[in-house]
Parts: C-alpha cells; sequence; structure tokens
C-alpha cells in the first residue's frame, strides 16, 4: 500500500511541473504551481544554466515516515521541469538504495554511479540532498554511503565528505573550513531577474561572528542597491521592526515589494523573526501588494508552482 501511495505522489508531482509548463511566463513575477488536493508542501533545488541551485516548492501527499519522504524528494529532484531553464537536478544513473534514520543522524546508501559525478555538480547535488532533507527536521545530520561505506571524499574532485547538518548551505563559494571559528554561515535569498524568468534563489556566505544584525542587514540589501540603507531594527520576540530609508519606497507610504521581501525571506530563513514590521522616517509603511502593516511568513514556501 505505501509502494501504492509513493508511486501516486510522484505521479502527481509530475503531473504538476508539467502543467506548470504551459503556464504565460509574463503574467507571473516569481513561478507557482499547486495541485488544490495537497495541503503539504515540500521544498525540492532544481539547477539553473549557471549550475546554481534554485528552490522550488512543490504540494505533495505527506508520507507516514521521514524515511519515505527522503526518498520521495530524491525521486523528485530527479525529474525535469522544462520550464524557466531550470533543468533536474540528480542525474538519472544515480539510484538511492536505501535511507536509515538513528537519533538525528540519516544515513543515505547510493549506488556507485554516485562516484561518476563532474565537479562542477557534485557539491551542488549534495547541498541540494542535505538541505532538502533538513527542512523535514532541522536536527537532522546526513552522511553519504556509496555500497553501505561511508564516503571519506569524492574520488574525481578529492572533494571531502563529512556528516552534514543544515550549516552546510546552497551554493556556497567553498567548503573551506580554516575560518569556521570566526565566523557563521547565513542563507540569503535573492531575486532573480532576467526577460524571460524570475525567481528566487538562495546563497550561503559566511559573515564574521561579531557583525551586528544591522550590518549584516545593510550587508544583504547592499547587494540590492548602494542607495538602500535600514537605520535601526527593533526586535520583540518574533516580530521585527524594520526602520529604513526612503529609497525602499516605491510611492509615498508604499515600500517596493521586490526590493525588500528579499530582506524579509532572509530574515525569515535565518530565524531572525517570522512577522515584520516596516518604518520609513518613523511611520509605518505598507509592502506593495500587502493589504495589512504586519507582514507574516508562517512557513517560507519559495518558488511555488500553482495552476
Amino acid at each position: 500500500m505505501k509502494k501504492i501511495r509513493l508511486v501516486c505522489t510522484y505521479a502527481i508531482a509530475f503531473i504538476c511541473i508539467m502543467a506548470a509548463i504551459s503556464l504565460p511566463k509574463n503574467e507571473i513575477e516569481v513561478f507557482k504551481s499547486t495541485t488544490h488536493d495537497m495541503e503539504d508542501k515540500i521544498l525540492i533545488y532544481m539547477m539553473n544554466e549557471e549550475n546554481q541551485l534554485v528552490p522550488v516548492t512543490l504540494n505533495y501527499q505527506k508520507s507516514d515516515s521521514d524515511c519515505e519522504s527522503i526518498l520521495q524528494l530524491f525521486q523528485l529532484m530527479k525529474h525535469e521541469i522544462g520550464s524557466y531553464d531550470l533543468k533536474a537536478l540528480i542525474p538519472v544513473s544515480i539510484q538511492c538504495l536505501g535511507v536509515a534514520i538513528q537519533d538525528k543522524l540519516v544515513q543515505l546508501n547510493f549506488n556507485e554511479a554516485f562516484f561518476t559525478m563532474s565537479s562542477q555538480i557534485e557539491l551542488r547535488v549534495i547541498e541540494a540532498i542535505v538541505s532538502s532533507i533538513v527542512q523535514l527536521d532541522e536536527s537532522y545530520q546526513v552522511e553519504f554511503l556509496v555500497n553501505q561505506k561511508p564516503i571519506e571524499k569524492m574520488p574525481l574532485s578529492a572533494l571531502p565528505m563529512q556528516t552534514f547538518d543544515y550549516t552546510l548551505g546552497v551554493n556556497n563559494f567553498s567548503l573551506d573550513t580554516s575560518q569556521l571559528h570566526q565566523s557563521v554561515s547565513r542563507s540569503i535569498i535573492e531575486l532573480h531577474e532576467d526577460e524571460e524568468s524570475h525567481y528566487y534563489m538562495v546563497m550561503t556566505r559566511r559573515y564574521p561572528s561579531s557583525q551586528s544584525l544591522l550590518d549584516f542587514v545593510n550587508e544583504v540589501v547592499d547587494q540590492t542597491s548602494l542607495s538602500l540603507e535600514c537605520q535601526r531594527i527593533e526586535i520583540e520576540e518574533d516580530r521585527v521592526a524594520l526602520h529604513l530609508n526612503e529609497a525602499f519606497l516605491a510611492e509615498e507610504d508604499v515600500v517596493e515589494a521586490r526590493v525588500v521581501l528579499p530582506l524579509l525571506y532572509t530574515l525569515k530563513m535565518n530565524q531572525i523573526g517570522s512577522s515584520f514590521l516596516l518604518y520609513v522616517n518613523d511611520e509605518q509603511v505598507w509592502m506593495e501588494g500587502s493589504s495589512q502593516y504586519d507582514l507574516t511568513f508562517e512557513d517560507l514556501n519559495l518558488n511555488i508552482f500553482e495552476e
């Protein structure tokens, strides 16, 4: 019965993806597709033309166990989307032979094809698998095995392997650990825009451990425009008030959504608040497209596919 449910899940997810292909690209800012008979959402990763990971949120039928969910995630990341220049992340030759979970340690056993990945994608595959798994339980640690033997390093690139957790992040520039004791890993949400597609990216960077939250926020917004500035941050429990300069405004009392949303998503992803208030010149302002001042993100569902 479980196998039948698993096959049905793959089939529904595939139909969901294919339905998205027919959507006109110019009618949506960030691509979406859902099925309406499933309430659970799962995040997977696809790859763009620059070999960067792109998060994609799908609705799916939740499995009875995390082991089954992990197998679902793995299979979904082998499917082609055929839209927005995204491609399947995991080569079809790679098979996950089994998943075992004990005391928060997730062991993934693969066939020998896992050793044949090119050096350009193997780190991205590892990042995507780890990041997808820890969404099920942030305390999970992930160990990679081939034919039941733990991998010490990848044979083609000599990439060092270890037991990874959520701090691995995605789209890392390197796995250099020489400065780990002086820095922290943070995930940054960026909006990718070109003439044909618009979607959110997740980039992982390391920042000095001593860096203040205000300095971190301003370093993030500087990536969008040097004219943007967060002047003050106030935090009460899980609510964050951001005092911004006038460069954030799209019009009087309205902040431009495409500018501020990546910052809010970044704070949410790094567990710095789940609801946000925006101020300019000490006056509360709206976010473009929102009908309320209090911006709440219970779940961070990026790049949702929607019929």
